[in-house]
């Protein structure tokens, strides 16, 4: 039998189907609803569903998912693979918790710091004592060149190119570097602040960006681009 994720962000929903632990169907919409679900999914192979979402809880939803198979909602009361140590709980975003989850299962009793280079670039730390401790919270590129456009009279909004100097020769080109060229330099310095608190830390690197800054960091990390689903995977496998 598969588990069935649904992961409700602020502009897809994600939904993958995981057998063993191995995707083996995905895809995304704008928005879903019980008929697109069953018209993508063979209901009767799976055998738990977990809905996360960033918007309101989808009651109606998982309302009707529930009257075919068990549908959990993500949240802290569920059972989960790590000590929460996160002095607000109930404000932990839920993906920050499905990052946690990955970390914790995949990388058991190490120190692990997850970076998600999304919409925001989170930074999530698990512990060798199997703790959440917290992280931070930064913008994302895309964020960073909506705010520099938005913010001033005269500059572009613009979309990072490859390959780019650090010296730009035109306020494009500037602003390209200026973004990118500080979120590495964040990204790096964070890592390595890490670094001289945990010993032997591993460094996951995931998010829609992953791709982008690969081949920007210094530091060593392991790619993992399905990394929150198979987070949220762990959490219904454990609660199932």
């Amino acid at each position: 039998m598969a588990n069935l994720i649904i992961d409700i962000g602020n502009t897809l929903c994600k939904v993958a189907v995981f057998e063993n632990q191995v995707i083996t169907q995905k895809f995304q919409h704008a928005d879903i609803d019980i008929n697109f679900l069953k018209q993508q999914v063979n209901f009767s192979t799976i055998s738990v569903c977990l809905v996360s979402s960033t918007r309101a809880k989808p009651e109606k939803l998982i309302a009707e998912i529930q009257r075919d198979i068990k549908c959990l909602w993500l949240d802290t009361n569920l059972n989960l693979p790590f000590i929460n140590k996160y002095a607000t709980p109930s404000t932990l975003g839920k993906d920050r918790i499905a990052l946690a989850a990955a970390a914790a299962s995949e990388f058991k009793d190490q120190n692990t710091l997850v970076l998600d280079a999304g919409t925001c670039l989170t930074y999530e730390m698990v512990n060798s004592e199997n703790e959440y401790l917290g992280g931070a919270i930064s913008p994302g590129k895309q964020m960073r060149f909506k705010a520099l456009n938005f913010f001033t009279e005269q500059l572009p909004l613009v979309e990072p190119k490859k390959p780019f100097d650090l010296i730009g020769g035109t306020t494009e080109s500037n602003i390209i570097s200026g973004v990118i060229n500080g979120m590495t330099a964040e990204m790096d310095g964070t890592i390595n602040a890490y670094k001289s608190r945990f010993s032997k830390l591993n460094v996951v690197l995931t998010g829609g960006d992953q791709v982008f800054f690969a081949e920007c960091l210094k530091n060593n990390f392991f790619a993992r681009p399905q990394f929150l689903l198979k987070g949220l995977n762990f959490i219904a496998e454990l609660n199932a």
